[in-house]
C-alpha cells in the first residue's frame, strides 16, 4: 500500500522518518522541528540507541498534522 492514503512520505520501512523527512512532510523547516523538540513542542522525537540520531514515527506526525488540522 505504498503511496496510499495516509502514508507519510519519507518514512522508511519501520515507518520511522529523519527530521528532514518530517519537517517535509508538515510543510516546516528541519531547524523548526528541532526548536520544538528542546521545548517539548511538537511530534514526538526519538533518539536511536546508536549514533544518538533523531527520527519521528509517522504514526506521530500523521497526528500532529491532524490536530493541526482539528485545531484550526
Amino acid at each position: 500500500m505504498e503511496g496510499g492514503i495516509g502514508q507519510v512520505p519519507g518514512a522508511d520501512a519501520f515507518g520511522r522518518l529523519s527530521r528532514k523527512a518530517a519537517a517535509d512532510a508538515l510543510g516546516y523547516s528541519p531547524g523548526t522541528l528541532a526548536n520544538w523538540a528542546t521545548s517539548g513542542f511538537g511530534p514526538r522525537v526519538y533518539k536511536s540507541r546508536t549514533g544518538g540520531k533523531v527520527y519521528y514515527l509517522a504514526d506521530d506526525i500523521r497526528a500532529f498534522a491532524l490536530d493541526g488540522v482539528a485545531a484550526a
